[in-house]
Formats: structure tokens, sequence, C-alpha cells
């Protein structure tokens, strides 16, 4: 067994003390914490309470090339759909019919937790959060989708990411916080106690912080004044989607990047 001090973080809570050391500037300015996956909502819920901030949880799903191919053709979250170029040589109505069946698995996955977040980040500073990340591809969907809403400021804060996917994420001239960059070493060796969090305890962890049960079915922000989307609504018309662009800019440099 690998000692303690050959892992970057003892556990989330310590990067989490970490992550807001280094968000302190951003205390009492109303901004959006965004859990994006499971295991940063422990995160996340810290951070709203040190920050004064609101949180959010807005989960996704890489769409997979139907030809194998190890790159993602787009991302699909409960009131957003992102497609990249790459996915212009595929069938449109494969792509929708894909995407629905996603976001159906999304509302299965996380009762009354599917709010259309999306309108709350107009002129709000919006921190996303991740506990680490091996591939770029949901977090720069929910960059994009986010851009659209045109918010204050948008800041990418992960305790740990693999290198090529740090650098994607710099391309979008964001700030981003990454306390430690990994090249080739092992994701295994982030954490020394990592422990993930099921699709169960993310709903009880979200509920308990409003305290509703989850029977309530409203969905869930700290500010709660939204409508809920349909299972049926996506926001382009059947059966064309929009194709975005490509994410392969030059790398630029992050404005309060720590290595």
């Amino acid at each position: 067994m690998k000692d303690r001090s050959a892992y970057l973080f003892i556990n989330q809570e310590h990067a989490t003390k970490q992550m807001i050391f280094r968000l302190e500037n951003y205390k009492d300015k109303k901004c959006c914490v965004v859990a994006v996956s499971n295991n940063a909502v422990t995160m996340a819920k810290e951070l709203v309470r040190k920050l004064n901030a609101d949180l959010f949880f807005i989960p996704s799903i890489t769409m997979r090339d139907p030809a194998g191919s190890p790159n993602s053709i787009g991302v699909v979250s409960f009131d957003y759909v992102i497609t990249y170029n790459v996915c212009r040589d595929i069938p449109q109505n494969f792509i929708y019919r894909h995407a629905l069946t996603l976001q159906s698995e999304l509302f299965s996955r996380y009762p009354g937790l599917d709010t259309p977040v999306l309108s709350e980040f107009q002129n709000r500073v919006v921190i996303l959060v991740d506990d680490l990340v091996e591939n770029s591809e949901k977090m720069l969907g929910l960059l994009e989708a986010i851009q659209r809403q045109q918010p204050q400021e948008i800041v990418v804060a992960i305790p740990v990411i693999m290198r090529d996917a740090a650098h994607r994420i710099m391309e979008e001239d964001v700030p981003t916080l990454f306390i430690h960059k990994v090249l080739e070493h092992s994701m295994d060796m982030a954490y020394h106690n990592f422990i993930p969090l099921t699709d169960g305890e993310v709903i009880w962890l979200l509920r308990s912080e409003i305290g509703e049960v989850i029977e309530n079915k409203t969905p869930f922000s700290k500010t709660s004044a939204v409508k809920k989307v349909g299972r049926s609504s996506l926001n382009y018309p059947e059966p064309v989607m929009p194709g975005l662009k490509k994410i392969n800019k030059g790398l630029a440099r992050s404005p309060i990047n720590v290595e």
C-alpha cells in the first residue's frame, strides 16, 4: 500500500480547503458554484458555505461516436445539448434520438433535480467545480452552454486535472484554478482516501441543502424561482441540431492558474 505522502491530497476535504483558500476573493460576490459531477457536490457545498454563494448541480453525459472512435461527438445535460463539428457526418436523426435517450437517463438518475439553471447565470460570477478531471469534454460542454448566458465571469476550479485536459480548458480563455496538473501519472494517486458518491447520495445531499424531500419533485437550486423542464424539452428543433465550434484553438495562459 502506498504511503500517504505519495498522494496529492488526503481526501476531498483536504482538496476543498485548498480550493477555498485560493477562491477567498470571491466571498460575498453572489457567486454561483456549480458542481459538475457527483463527487464535486460535497466540495461545492463547502465552497458555497464559505463564499456565501448559490449552489447548482449540472451533471452531463458524453455522447460517444457510434463508429467507435474515442472522440466524443457532444455533451448532454438536463437543459442543453452541445454538439461538435466532428459529428457533421453522422445522421442528425441519430444524434437527436441519442441525445433524447441520454437526457432521459439523466432525468431517471436524478429525479426532481432537473432545473433549467442556465437562466440563472447572466451577469453572475460562475465557479465550475469538479474534484478531478481526466478528460475535458463535459467541462467544455458546460463552458459552452454557460458562456451563451453572458455571465460576468467564469472560473474553472479543479484540484487535479490531466495536463491535456487543462490545456484544452485554458484555450477557452477563462480564469482557471488547477492546484495540480498531471501528465502521465495515474489519477489513482490523486486522493489517498477517495469516497465516490452514488446518485442517491447526491440527491439526498442536495435535497438536504434546502430542506426538501425527494418526493417533492421541486427543481433544485438555492435560487428556486424557476420552472421545471419537461422530459421532452430540448433547446434545438427536431431533427436539425446546430454544430458548435471545434475546441482546438491555440494554447492560452490562464490568468490565475496555479501549478
